[in-house]
């Protein structure tokens, strides 16, 4: 009979434990994910930045008078290059 009782105080106290365990980590998660995220978005506005300025230069480039007066299809090659 001790054995059993002894067997069901270990049984709950590993259930509260693990309970326990994760209502702790769950918090140290959310602030991993969120890291993880900010990272992403950061990496991902960086890169949509660049490529902002690229094509802003292009745009630059192709209001001078110097590339209005170039043939479509060698424009076309040049744009695509970059």
């Amino acid at each position: 009979m001790r054995l059993l009782a002894r067997i069901l105080v270990v049984a709950v106290a590993i259930a509260i434990g693990s309970w326990f365990v994760g209502r702790v980590m769950r918090p140290i998660k959310l602030v991993t994910s969120e890291q993880r995220d900010r990272d992403r978005i950061a990496a991902d506005y960086k890169s949509y930045r660049t490529q902002n300025e690229d094509l802003r230069r292009q745009l630059h480039y192709l209001q001078t008078p110097r590339a209005s007066s170039r043939r479509p299809e060698s424009l076309a090659s040049c744009c695509r290059a970059r």
